[in-house]
């Protein structure tokens, strides 16, 4: 068993040392398996962008009416 170092993480996957073939079969199965984690990650973090935009474009809409209301 070795070890297959990608950034941030540390992986244990049965790496063949004899075949270039294999090691990548099993480089794109790690990879296929790791996909959904991936888009559902990328899923939340859209999800967390966009509560935080419409929060920004509401603290805006408010920070306009507290100057005007200043202003009259």
């Amino acid at each position: 068993m070795k070890y297959l170092k990608i950034l941030p993480f540390e992986f244990r996957i049965s790496l063949p040392t004899d075949s270039t073939v294999a090691y990548i079969a099993c480089l794109c199965e790690w990879l296929s398996s790791s996909l959904p984690f991936v888009l559902q990650t990328v899923s939340i973090l859209e999800q967390r962008l966009t509560l935080t935009e419409d929060k920004l474009k509401e603290c805006l809409e408010n920070q306009q009416k507290i100057i005007q209301n200043k202003v009259n």
